[in-house]
């Protein structure tokens, strides 16, 4: 388990990165592993953190690798309004996509999880003021997917900013608007979070560079999606593809990973904003 500051914690498993705030009055989980084990090993490394007795997670979205995991941390679920209007409609038991990009179908599992409930909701913003230090604050911040949320706390200058940047793999893009998610970011490189430890879910730990580098990439990404909307090209898509995909040194099983995630991404996010559609 990495330190962040005195009172955070990160952890890395197979889907990403999981976070915890130790507090005055307990633990605020912030996204639970994916596997099982995973979620067991977790729990064991959290008992050991002299706490208060409450505890809660955190989901900071719905993407299934965050979400499938929830259940097995066995505790109060906090996250988007969103989030929970659309988990309560949703069948219990996930079905796959297919090739979406995402770790949950990589794994032997993947027809056996559960989507969570969700607890406790809000729409723009909500304070925990778990800690007499001040308030942990959770931010509504749409980019990624509609329902994303960041967690804010100020007395130790930490923001988890879930899949709002990406650096060692490719973004998730067929729920994206990518007009707030570039908001979003510049709003990450203002004074207000120069001092910050800036968390991400895929990551961890990030530097400014790698945000301002996520900004360029979408900005980029709005000039390549324009064109396909105008001439839409299933060899145009592939090709820009192959030359995103030089950039991710990756192991060859994670390549086919995320070659699938950036085409299921730009096919998805083309089905919500089209002119004319891909053949």
């Amino acid at each position: 388990m990495e330190k962040i500051t005195e009172n955070v914690y990160l952890q890395r498993y197979t889907a990403g990165a999981v976070g915890a705030i130790n507090t005055t009055r307990g633990l605020v989980c912030v996204d639970a592993p994916l596997l099982m084990e995973e979620s067991r090993l977790w729990r064991g490394e959290l008992m050991r953190l002299r706490s208060g007795s409450d505890r809660l997670v955190v989901l900071l979205d719905m993407h299934p690798d965050r979400a499938l995991g929830i259940r097995n941390m066995d505790l109060p679920v906090l996250s988007h309004e969103y989030t929970m209007r659309h988990l309560a409609e949703r069948p219990v038991t996930y079905r796959s996509e297919g090739s979406t990009g995402a770790y949950v179908d990589t794994t032997e599992m993947s027809g056996s999880y559960r989507w969570p409930q969700v607890d406790i909701a809000f729409s723009d913003e909500l304070q925990l003021t778990w800690d007499e230090r001040g308030p942990i604050r959770l931010l509504h911040r749409p980019g990624p997917r509609p329902e994303a949320i960041w967690v804010v706390w100020e007395a130790e200058k930490v923001v988890f900013v879930g899949d709002a940047v990406l650096h060692s793999e490719p973004p998730f893009l067929a729920e994206a608007d990518l007009p707030a998610w570039i908001e979003s970011l510049n709003d990450l490189l203002t004074d207000r979070y120069r001092h910050f430890a800036i968390i991400g879910s895929r990551d961890g730990a990030l530097k400014r560079r790698e945000v301002r580098a996520q900004i360029a990439f979408l900005e980029r990404l709005q000039g390549v999606v324009e064109k396909l909307q105008a001439e839409p090209s299933s060899e145009a898509l592939q090709a820009q593809i192959n030359k995103w995909m030089r950039k991710y040194a990756a192991a060859p099983q994670h390549q086919v990973l995320f070659s699938a995630r950036l085409l299921h991404g730009i096919k998805g996010y083309l089905r919500r904003h089209p002119r004319r559609s891909l053949p």
